[in-house]
């Protein structure tokens, strides 16, 4: 299921922070040749969101 407009950052921050976990636990060598594939983009695109978002996201209080 899609996530609701009202709390798709709060779902998609708890479902991110369990990749972060999962990748300071394992080398992206024991995942799947999948997972390894999905996690290498997904840090691609957090990289991405950081550069173009930081100077917003500083700006604001948390």
């Amino acid at each position: 299921m899609a996530n609701m407009d009202h709390c798709r950052f709060e779902n998609t921050f708890n479902d991110l922070q369990d990749c972060y976990e999962v990748l300071a636990a394992k080398n992206l060598n024991e995942l799947s040749e999948s997972e390894k594939e999905y996690a290498i983009r997904l840090i691609k695109l957090c990289q991405d969101f950081s550069d173009d978002f930081i100077d917003d996201a500083t700006n604001e209080t948390a």
